[in-house]
Order: C-alpha cells, then structure tokens, then sequence
C-alpha cells in the first residue's frame, strides 16, 4: 500500500512540475528577447548577444542546476501539501478479487 501511495505522489510530482515548467516557458524572438524556463525560479535562459566590437553574435545560455532542484522540491511540497489539504482516498484492489 505504502508503494502505491510514493508512485502516486512521485507521478503526481512529474505532471506538477512539467506543468508549471510548460506554463512559465517564455519563447524570446531572436535578437529582442530572452528564452526563460522555471517556476517559481528560473532556471534556464537563454539569449543571442552582440559583440560591439567585432559585431558577431553570440547564444549565451544560462542554466542552474540549483533553481532547477529547488523548483522540483516546490512542486514535491505542493503535492503533499494538495494531498493532505484534500485528503485524497483511494483503494488498491486486492490481489484475491481477481
């Protein structure tokens, strides 16, 4: 039963997160705005920079590994936090009733 329960909320978990992720995504026009990723804290970012001095131009990303843990454990603290606010029930059927 206690199985059941940590894959319910580990897939729980996933669908929060890839939610939020795919909510906050903001898709920059090239050259005028930055690609932002991550809810609450972003993070990933990615932008095209022009060198003044030589006039080429540049992707710089922008990731951290740090903003991602913390937006994984902010969707694993809202699961539990929805679960133990609503209470969900569920059943497992037994194994004999097949």
């Amino acid at each position: 039963m206690k199985k059941y329960r940590i894959l319910l909320w580990g897939a729980a978990t996933v669908l929060l997160f890839t939610f939020f992720t795919a909510f906050s995504y903001r898709g920059g026009m090239p050259y005028t705005d930055d690609t932002t990723m991550g809810f609450p804290l972003i993070f990933l970012r990615k932008s095209v920079g022009q060198n003044v001095e030589t006039g080429l131009f540049a992707e710089i990303k922008d990731f951290h590994f740090g903003y991602l843990f913390i937006d994984i454990v902010f969707s694993v603290l809202l699961v539990l936090g929805l679960f133990k606010l609503f209470r969900f029930k569920y059943t497992v059927p037994d194994e004999e009733d097949n």
